[in-house]
């Protein structure tokens, strides 16, 4: 996962670079930049914290807002993206 993350974070690096004059005043690009900070400070804090727990110590009702919120987070982080040639 942390491989995944840095090649993720890398390459859009790149493709940020090659059009930041561009991309710094769209509302689609800012919006994803939140939603993924935000996806990241999820999943490496609560997600986590939630997955590696044994089941006593989180009820399930936890465990699936947990789930739920994690792929709202990283669909809004595609979305976004998607968005940003369209905005």
């Amino acid at each position: 996962m942390l491989g995944s993350l840095v090649a993720m974070l890398i390459s859009g690096f790149f493709l940020f670079s090659s059009e930041s004059v561009k991309m710094y005043g769209n509302g689609a690009f800012r919006v994803k930049m939140i939603s993924l900070v935000l996806a990241i400070l999820f999943t490496f804090t609560i997600h986590r914290k939630v997955a590696m727990s044994d089941e006593t110590e989180v009820s399930p009702p936890w465990r699936k807002l947990t789930a739920v919120l994690s792929l709202v987070l990283w669909s809004g982080v595609g979305l976004a993206g998607r968005a940003i040639g369209i905005v």
